[in-house]
């Protein structure tokens, strides 16, 4: 092979990527998230869970981030 084909089709590799990396086959997810929601509103969790989950992981993996003060 060509060396300057492997070079060109390994740059054209990476180049589609990093530009795929920015493509999400669902489209945009947050896009549907309202802020003011609560955590997992409309999913079948049972309310321990939800509890838990509320104040153990909403804080970092929502939209409802509350950051302390310094």
């Amino acid at each position: 092979m060509n060396p300057a084909r492997v070079a060109f089709a390994a740059g054209a590799l990476f180049a589609a990527s990093i530009a795929l990396s920015f493509v999400h086959p669902w489209g945009n997810l947050r896009s549907s998230v309202k802020a003011d929601a609560p955590l997992l509103d409309g999913s079948a969790v049972p309310d321990k869970v939800r509890h838990v989950m509320e104040t153990k992981c909403a804080d970092c993996h929502s939209t409802n981030t509350e950051l302390a003060a310094i």
